[in-house]
């Protein structure tokens, strides 16, 4: 029986495998630079000729790029350039799931016979984008997603294809595997596909779902000349290597049921821009003809030269002179330079063509006069860019590997309590006990050159309490037992120059000081009278190296991290007479440590860090004049910190503990430093995103 269940397990497991690797789609054209990654891969690889894809293979395009695939039913699909899509087969009936990421996706689907399709109302094909689901049986269509604006675009060469927008999802997948997901997604868009409120995009026509419309456009014919030209460009191919048309050779284009000349009704929730516009591949958006348009009745669409042109080869949308499209503003001046007639002539276009567009962008929901008083011309002939306050949004404090955004600031300040014990023990046992205590307070500020790139500067202020030394047995008996008051000024530390860096690959951080004059040993002599103060800061040249690899999983992070710290000679000067300075010699340790975060929700959060190193043997002199070398050095860190993040800004509460031990040969004397901070610190944000 055993073997039996053995033996079935196997049979299992080696089918699973079979199935995972099964291959679902092979390239067959490529241009420029494409990459794969597989599932269950942590590196791209490069796509050439030939490549197969399995099951959620994620596809994604360089800068003029373009790539092919075929899949086992024949239907082929294009990706343009800065495209990203994911491919997928869902079922028994293996149906195609593509996920489009961002940019172009052109599809030929090859209409599969009955057998394979029992249902009335299947489909052979799913696109799904953010905002839209799209099915298909049997067509030859193009689909565009922008990840700025959110909108997805339609445009259907041959047969037709259903769309319908995604609404927001209900119910929990938390417990379901990832096919479970992608097959009850699949049934969820058939079922909404197959609903009152999806449309069917005939040939020739467009359609959009954007964030802001309550649902999908209704269809539209886009400009004849347009629509022929991206048809026959179905590689997407450079103007150089394509031919010119003439009205003669337009192709012809389904009857549009919706009106011409546009519907808005905010009763039902129909839209439909006037015919006969522009579709920019780039952004996603329509450029509908003006008001001031004209009715070409044989061909069934309005005309309108002022809105902009065409790449006579390509189709591609050609902006009026003086403007550009952007995926959010919508129409904006060009920084180039133009005539000053231009000049007055261009506030009111930019009102005209925003007008055609404003509801098919997310953020484009104020009234066009207030945006347009706020684009200032100059007298010169130099157009500057229009100056539309954005919203504020409040920063995520909360990461862990925190930087400020591109020309922003971070400004954070510490104020604790820190408490310093330098310890050494012999066979006899304690020699000496040394304890520190001081308020810290470190301010610091870091600039943001890029989203991944940032410097700062830090510097510590010691404000002292009380300290003191205690003699044990190892002292000898004129010493034992006897307890001395210490001496320590307010003193500064700094400053500390920081380097960041975010990359996929990890978290990089440096920071570096130089080495400060020296400091002052606090001297009392036996009879607890205070010869000499000390000081508290770190005088000594530093410098740390540190990578940290940071994963997450639902609300929590989870870090490695290396660190290499290099401390050089120290010296604590003695201005007594017969008594020496203290001395150390340059100290390297390396380190390695692991990092977690829970996050309990968007406020609050708390923090742990745990970390071990070693460093080789290192000399010193005592204020004696005796001389010695200190080995087996071992080091631990501890830290801990609950964090809150507000409106004003981000507090935490901190706990950090680190010792150091090693030992004095020949009688192996032990020589323990810990320090261990307590205190507050406060992080503010001067680095402000837009929406």
């Amino acid at each position: 029986m055993n073997k039996c269940l053995f033996l079935t397990f196997l049979l299992l497991l080696s089918s699973s495998k079979i199935w995972s690797s099964e291959t679902i789609a092979e390239a067959v054209i490529v241009r420029g630079k494409v990459t794969v990654l597989e599932l269950g891969e942590l590196q791209a690889k490069v796509v050439k000729k030939g490549t197969k894809f399995k099951k959620d293979a994620s596809i994604l395009t360089g800068p003029r790029s373009f790539i092919r695939i075929k899949f086992k039913d024949q239907s082929l699909a294009s990706l343009g350039p800065k495209s990203k899509m994911v491919v997928n087969q869902v079922g028994k009936r293996k149906t195609g799931l593509i996920s489009l990421i961002k940019g172009k996706l052109r599809t030929k689907v090859i209409k599969k016979g009955t057998k394979l399709t029992k249902e009335k109302n299947s489909h052979t094909l799913f696109i799904k984008t953010t905002t839209a689901s799209l099915g298909v049986r049997g067509t030859d269509f193009q689909v565009v997603y922008n990840s700025k604006n959110k909108v997805t675009s339609l445009l259907t060469y041959e047969g037709g294809v259903q769309i319908s927008k995604n609404k927001v999802r209900k119910k929990s997948l938390k417990s379901k595997t990832e096919a479970e997901i992608l097959e009850e997604q699949t049934k969820e868009m058939e079922k909404a596909l197959n609903s009152k409120e999806s449309v069917t995009v005939p040939r020739g026509q467009f359609s959009g779902v954007t964030p802001k419309l309550k649902k999908t456009t209704l269809p539209v014919k886009i400009s004849p000349k347009q629509f022929t030209l991206l048809y026959k460009n179905d590689e997407l191919k450079k103007p150089e290597e394509l031919k010119g048309i003439s009205k003669k050779d337009y192709i012809a284009q389904a009857d549009q049921k919706a009106p011409l000349e546009g519907v808005s009704s905010q009763k039902t929730g129909d839209f439909a821009p006037r015919s006969g516009g522009f579709l920019d591949l780039e952004t996603g958006l329509y450029v509908a003809p003006g008001k001031k348009s004209q009715l070409n009745k044989k061909l069934g669409v309005y005309e309108d030269k002022s809105i902009g042109s065409l790449s006579s080869k390509t189709g591609k949308y050609i902006p009026p002179k003086g403007l550009k499209l952007d995926a959010e503003k919508g129409f904006v001046p060009e920084v180039d330079l133009i005539d000053e007639k231009e000049i007055k002539k261009l506030k009111e276009k930019i009102k005209d063509l925003n007008e055609g567009i404003k509801k098919q962008k997310q953020v484009f929901s104020k009234k066009i006069g207030s945006i347009i008083k706020k684009i200032k011309f100059p007298k010169i002939n130099k157009v500057k860019l229009p100056k539309i306050k954005k919203p504020k949004v409040v920063k995520d404090l909360l990461d862990p590997n925190l930087m400020p955004d591109k020309n922003g600031f971070l400004f954070s300040n510490s104020l604790g309590l820190r408490h310093e014990s330098r310890k050494s023990n012999n066979n006899l046992g304690l020699v000496e006990n040394k304890n520190t205590m001081a308020v810290p307070l470190s301010p610091s500020l870091t600039y943001g050159f890029t989203k991944n790139l940032s410097i700062g500067v830090s510097i510590n202020l010691y404000f002292p309490l009380k300290s003191k030394l205690d003699y044990g047995p190892g002292a000898g008996q004129s010493l034992d037992g006897k307890t001395l008051d210490l001496e320590y000024e307010g003193d500064t530390g700094g400053p500390y120059f920081s380097f960041f860096y975010k990359h996929n690959v990890g978290y990089f951080n440096a920071v570096y000081k130089a080495r400060n004059d020296h400091d002052l040993a606090a001297i009392t002599d036996n009879d607890g009278k205070v010869l000499q103060s000390g000081s508290n800061a770190l005088k000594e040249e530093y410098l740390s190296l540190n990578y940290k690899k940071t994963w997450k999983k639902k609300n929590d992070f989870y870090s490695l991290y290396l660190s290499f710290r290099h401390l050089g000679p120290k010296r604590e000067i003695v201005e007594v007479p017969l008594l020496k300075d203290w001395k150390e010699g340059p100290k390297k340790f390396y380190a390695f440590g692991v990092e977690g975060q829970r996050n309990f929700n968007k406020k609050d959060a708390i923090r742990a860090r745990l970390g071990i190193g070693k460093g080789p043997s290192f000399s010193y002199q005592n204020h004696l004049g005796q001389t010695g070398t200190i080995g087996k050095t071992l080091t631990l860190n501890q830290y801990f910190s609950y964090l809150h993040q507000s409106k004003r800004g981000l507090w935490s509460f901190f706990i950090n503990r680190e010792s150091f031990s090693g030992s004095i040969p020949p009688d192996q004397t032990d020589v323990n430093l810990t320090t261990f901070d307590m205190g507050l610190n406060y992080t503010k944000d001067f680095s402000f995103k837009n929406q």
